[in-house]
C-alpha cells in the first residue's frame, strides 16, 4: 500500500499554563507519506481434525514526514508512534463444541517518540490467552449460560504503551497495563 496526506494532523500534548493538567491538541504538520504490506491470514489444518487453528497479521510500515515543521528540518524522518513492524498471531483449540482455548501475542518494533527522530522506544511482545465456555447450558430461569477467563500479559512485560509525541524533546509516556486476569459471566432470563 501507499498512502498520502497533504496537510496531516498530529496529535500533540502539552500543560495547561498555571494547572497541572495536560490538554492534547491538534495541529498541521504538513505531507506525510507511508508505505508498506500487510499480510492476514487464518489456517486450520485438516491433520489436527478442525480442533486448531492459527491466525496472523503482520504489518511492514515506513511513515515519514516530506515536509519540515516550523524550524525544524524533518522532512525524510520517520512519523513518531508507528512501528515498522507489527506482527499479532494466535493458536486457537476448540477440543469440544463449547470450550474454546486461545492463546495470542502481539510484538511492536522500536518506535520513534518525536519528530526529530532523537529519542526512541524499544520493540515489545505481549502474550494474552482466554478461555470461553459455555454452548447454551440452562440453570433455572438462566439460558445460555457462558463463561469467559482472559489474562493479558501473561508475562508481566514492562512496556511503554502509549506515547505523547513532541517534536524535538524528550516525550511523555503511559506504561502498558501489567498482568491481568477478567473473568466474566453471561446468561439470558
Amino acid at each position: 500500500y501507499r498512502t498520502t496526506f497533504e496537510n496531516r494532523l498530529q496529535s500533540f500534548a502539552s500543560p495547561v499554563p498555571g494547572s497541572t493538567t495536560t490538554e492534547t491538541f491538534f495541529q498541521n504538520v504538513g505531507g506525510v507519506s507511508a508505505h508498506g504490506v500487510e499480510f492476514s491470514g487464518q489456517w486450520k489444518p485438516a491433520l489436527l481434525g478442525g480442533k486448531v487453528y492459527f491466525n496472523t497479521n503482520v504489518s511492514y510500515n515506513i511513515s515519514e514526514f516530506e515536509d519540515n515543521f516550523s524550524t525544524f528540518t524533518i522532512t525524510g524522518n520517520r512519523v513518531p508512534d508507528f512501528p515498522e513492524l507489527l506482527v499479532q498471531a494466535g493458536v486457537t483449540f476448540e477440543p469440544v463444541e463449547g470450550a474454546l482455548l486461545n492463546v495470542s501475542a502481539r510484538h511492536i518494533s522500536d518506535r520513534f517518540t518525536n519528530f526529530t527522530n532523537t529519542e526512541s522506544t524499544e520493540g515489545y511482545t505481549v502474550w494474552n490467552a482466554y478461555l470461553d465456555l459455555g454452548e447454551g447450558f440452562e440453570w433455572g430461569a438462566l439460558t445460555q449460560i457462558k463463561a469467559r477467563v482472559n489474562v493479558d500479559n501473561i508475562f508481566d512485560e514492562d512496556y511503554l504503551g502509549t506515547i505523547s509525541t513532541t517534536v524535538n524533546t524528550p516525550a511523555t509516556f503511559r506504561p502498558g497495563p501489567r498482568r491481568t486476569v477478567q473473568f466474566t459471566m453471561t446468561a439470558g432470563f
